[in-house]
């Protein structure tokens, strides 16, 4: 009797042991992994090292159309939106007078529109109109944008999440040059909802009273004027802080402090909002910014989506993390902590300079 004790109580011993050397090599593995991973930002785009992220999952809940329009002259202005942010809308359009030689590029080529400023209101009329007989179904927001706009799409789902696309609002970068009538720049891009959509086409358009009929006129201004006279509101897309997430310049030319490269007068009255100087003009989760060149879509690309700064903290005054990522690095003196639980909607990863133990939190 005591023998078969004696024999349960070894097997049972060895199991253990066999179980403990299984989930320390599991721990193990998963901290190595994680440390690979924010070493060289590989990150599965489709389900992530921990399952989707949360931008992953807005980009399904928050479905955005990109409208954005360009003419026959642009070619690498519109491989170089198709290569970087372009890949994160749902349904990326291009809208030209020309499809172009370049048919891998997807040119929407519009009829009976004349190309230059002179006649753009009339292209975003029409190209509204294609969006509605065509691809009313492929989302639930509808982002118009130039083809010098740089849009971070994460931030931009996030933003609108909270809001109902069957309600009649867009938003954008207000403008109110004249101190009476407030609309959306039409370079930092506007983006509308479903219903405003469908009134924009449905009721201001074939009524001259709410819209004007003529090719020419401010694209941005005419678009708000008819948005206006249907019921359409301007949202306010500043942030808690008040700082603003639409951009009407471009990164450079909001952050520089050099006295030789101030800020435009003309913008500073447009701005309906007073904004801040160098660092304090935008808000972290800034949605879109103007007048971005062809290679500087690429270095906004790298720097918000493939830069790290290590060892720098979780302060989000301090650095950036990559919406893609589920992992955010903590550090401690002596342990690195994975967890599988969320915080604030994203995943933990805890890492630190001199690794010791490894535990697994639950």
């Amino acid at each position: 009797m005591v023998r078969r004790l004696e024999h349960r109580f070894f097997v049972v011993v060895c199991i253990s042991f066999i179980f403990f050397l299984a989930f320390y090599w599991y721990s193990g593995m998963q901290t190595l992994v994680t440390v690979k991973t924010i070493e060289t930002g590989l990150v599965d785009t489709k389900f992530g090292d921990f399952g989707p992220s949360e931008s992953q999952i807005l980009g399904q809940k928050v479905r955005i159309l990109c409208l954005v329009l360009t003419g026959p002259k642009n070619i690498i202005k519109v491989r170089s939106v198709k290569d970087t942010w372009g890949r994160r809308c749902n349904k990326l359009l291009f809208v030209s007078s020309e499809v172009g030689n370049d048919t891998s590029l997807g040119i929407v080529a519009l009829q009976n529109v004349s190309e230059g400023r002179n006649f753009l209101w009339a292209k975003t009329k029409q190209s509204f109109r294609y969006v509605w007989d065509n691809h009313m179904n492929d989302a639930d927001w509808f982002m118009k944008a130039d083809d010098d706009t740089y849009v971070v799409l994460d931030n931009l789902r996030h933003f609108l999440k909270d809001y109902d696309t069957h309600q009649p609002i867009y938003f954008g970068c207000k403008f109110n040059p004249d101190k009476t009538k407030l609309y959306a720049s039409g370079g930092a891009g506007y983006v509308l909802s479903k219903e405003s959509v469908r009134r924009f086409i449905e009721e201001a358009l074939p009524n001259k009273k709410n819209c004007s009929a003529v090719p020419g006129g401010s694209e941005d201004l005419e678009m708000g004027k008819c948005l206006r006279n249907v019921g359409v509101e301007l949202g306010d897309s500043r942030d808690k802080l008040g700082k603003h997430r639409f951009m009407a310049l471009a990164p450079d030319r909001l952050v520089a402090r050099y006295p030789s490269y101030p800020i435009p007068a003309w913008y500073k009255k447009y701005m309906a909002y007073p904004q801040g100087e160098s660092l304090e003009c935008c808000s972290q989760s800034a949605i879109s910014f103007h007048y971005v060149t062809p290679p500087n879509m690429y270095v906004l690309e790298f720097l918000i989506y493939h830069l790290y700064p290590i060892g720098v903290g979780n302060d989000p005054g301090k650095s950036f993390i990559r919406p893609e990522l589920t992992a955010i690095s903590q550090a401690t003196t002596t342990t690195t902590t994975i967890t599988s639980k969320p915080l604030n909607s994203t995943k933990i990863v805890m890492i630190s300079p001199v690794i010791n133990t490894t535990k697994l939190v639950a």
